[in-house]
């Protein structure tokens, strides 16, 4: 992951579920650009929260819950949508 990051040289990094977060946690030390209580182990908890990482890179990374129907009972279209937006709306006033 962190050969690829490098090549890739991404602005944004969007890890999708509960296989990909902990897989780039794993290889990076993602913390969060605002402040929150938020289980960082938990993709539930944290989903839409926007991250930065330094290293392999210095990049934004936003961990979502994968969009699958099961995620649905917790996040329903709107707020997905709107968690996302928010995050986005951060990266923006960071970048």
């Amino acid at each position: 992951l962190e050969r690829e990051l490098r090549a890739l040289d991404p602005e944004l990094v969007i890890t999708f579920g509960g296989n990909a977060w902990p897989a780039l946690r794993r290889s990076t030390a993602p913390q969060p650009v605002v402040e929150t209580n938020a289980d960082p182990g938990s993709i539930m908890a944290i989903h839409g929260t926007l991250h930065k990482i330094s290293e392999p890179i210095d990049t934004h990374v936003l961990p979502l819950a994968h969009m699958s129907g099961q995620v649905w009972w917790r996040f329903p279209p709107d707020e997905y949508i709107s968690r996302l937006s928010a995050a986005l709306d951060v990266f923006e006033r960071e970048s």
